[in-house]
């Protein structure tokens, strides 16, 4: 399987919550969260907040019950107290 260049790494963190929309840009808690899970990834991965997982969990949605996750505890992230729980996919064997 070719999954492209391999210089080429790409990271993607995923939260849910409420933003602020001016003249095409977003703002807020959600957005810098959001930020911060992706500075929390170290290689080619997606992550998710706590809440966003909770929100693929609670729907259900027939598509996503084959993923695979691994927990992230105890992430520290730059202006959030405390310490939180991340979730990566995980990568399926080919």
């Amino acid at each position: 399987m070719n999954n492209g260049h391999p210089q080429i790494k790409i990271r993607a963190g995923i939260h849910i919550g409420p933003m602020h929309v001016e003249e095409g840009d977003i703002f807020g808690g959600t957005v810098n969260f959001a930020s911060r899970v992706v500075s929390s990834i170290k290689d080619a991965e997606i992550w998710l907040s706590d809440r966003a997982k909770e929100d693929i969990d609670r729907l259900g949605a027939g598509q996503h019950k084959r993923l695979r996750w691994q927990r992230h505890d105890g992430v520290a992230m730059k202006g959030f107290p405390g310490t939180f729980t991340l979730w990566s996919v995980q990568k399926h064997p080919s």
